[in-house]
């Protein structure tokens, strides 16, 4: 489906937004005229190019949006890392990191979940105490006099 007017101008406003730091500002309607000339192809692509072309701080102008052979129409070769598997024998009780990730800033010692887990079925965590254990004697305290009660007793 082909890009609307709409389409292009929040797309001009996330390309301007992506620009890395310290890198040359875009202007609107050089923006807008590049993915113009794209507006043919679908918007997921349009989407992911002006993106990338967007976030590549050497891309000078937004004219590499309009080129098809540009490196922002090719998908990036990395990838997300993939999820390591839990181990309980190896990750935090605290944070569920794994050890090898665990360091000095994670605020707190290291703490195996799977030997935490042992310590707690030998001596589970003693219970709450209930609100009745804590304040044995539901009824309030009278409330301290005013200081138009004092005057008028003394």
């Amino acid at each position: 489906m082909p890009l609307t007017d709409q389409d292009i101008r929040a797309l001009v406003h996330l390309a301007i937004r992506c620009r890395p730091s310290g890198s040359p500002r875009w202007d609107d309607a050089g923006t807008f005229a590049a993915i113009a000339k794209v507006r043919h192809l679908a918007l997921a692509d349009v989407s992911l190019s002006v993106i990338r072309a967007a976030d590549d701080a050497k891309a000078q102008t937004p004219g590499v949006i309009a080129n098809l052979g540009a490196p922002n129409w090719q998908e990036r070769g990395t990838r997300p890392q993939p999820l390591e598997p839990y181990d309980p024998t190896t990750a935090c009780d605290i944070c569920s990191l794994p050890v090898h990730r665990h360091t000095s800033l994670s605020g707190h010692d290291f703490v195996s979940a799977h030997d935490a887990a042992r310590r707690r079925d030998v001596a589970p965590k003693p219970p709450l105490p209930r609100k009745r254990d804590i304040d044995p004697d539901p009824t309030p305290a009278a409330p301290e006099p005013t200081r138009h009660e004092k005057e008028t007793r003394a």
